[in-house]
């Protein structure tokens, strides 16, 4: 019975040598120390293509739990704005600048007409002649012979209430030999005459010499302002005393 007792270690001693010799337990033993097949711990610590946060989803011998692959930030996709809101901004970009627009318009037209409502019909008709007399060069004659005549026109009838704005030059001739109704001094009656026969001329007749006349015509405009100023400054002689007896 000791015998057999004492002989069991040393069976189980030579099954052991004689497993560790077998070939192919000694093929495995190399095969697991080798690059082809790396040990479990070596796996372990280096990971799977050079990774050593992630192990293959192989259990982490400390905790006994799946280590968590690493989390990396995924950018989302950039939104594009929405076609109708881009709209709507274009509309109300295009309504502001409208409304910057017309308000800068409106505040030159009042400022404008505020500072010509200052002037005196005598200082309107001399800007205007001195602006046609800048532009001569480019307006052409019947161009040129319509503001004159319409500048000389406004004034005299601002000034005294006549109605030749209204009328032709054949109309206001025809006024004066009638000795009918004419507001305008006598001093410059018949030169306002002349004026607006050579000026409808020059507008409707179209003379060869029309661009040569067009200065001389502009002079004769001052002349009867001029003249008309100087009538109505000149004291009225119905408006004197009689003289002390």
């Amino acid at each position: 019975m000791l015998a057999q007792q004492g002989d069991q270690p040393l069976c189980h001693h030579a099954a052991a040598m004689v497993e560790a010799n077998h070939p192919g337990r000694q093929a495995r033993n190399r095969d697991i120390g080798s690059p082809r097949f790396p040990s479990r711990t070596a796996f372990t610590n280096r990971g799977i293509l050079g990774n050593p946060g992630y192990n293959g989803g192989l259990m982490n011998p400390q905790t006994g739990a799946k280590d968590l692959p690493d989390i990396a930030d995924i950018a989302g996709p950039e939104l594009l704005p929405d076609f109708w809101e881009s709209m709507g901004l274009f509309a109300v970009g295009l309504l502001v600048l409208a409304a910057v627009v017309g308000l800068a318009i409106f505040l030159y037209v009042r400022h404008t007409r505020k500072k010509q409502s200052l002037e005196s019909p005598l200082q309107i008709v001399r800007r205007r002649l001195d602006e046609l007399e800048r532009d001569a060069a480019d307006l052409p004659p019947n161009e040129f012979s319509v503001g004159v005549s319409d500048a000389l026109k406004d004034y005299l009838s601002k000034r005294y209430g006549d109605p030749v704005r209204f009328e032709t030059g054949e109309e206001f001739l025809y006024r004066l030999n009638q000795a009918q109704a004419n507001a305008l001094p006598m001093s410059v009656r018949e030169e306002v005459g002349n004026f607006l026969s050579v000026s409808e001329e020059i507008k409707y007749g179209r003379p060869p010499d029309a661009e040569a006349r067009k200065l001389p015509l502009l002079a004769q405009a001052r002349e009867i302002i001029r003249a008309e100023a100087a009538a109505r400054s000149a004291p009225n002689p119905s408006a004197r005393k009689a003289p002390a007896r």
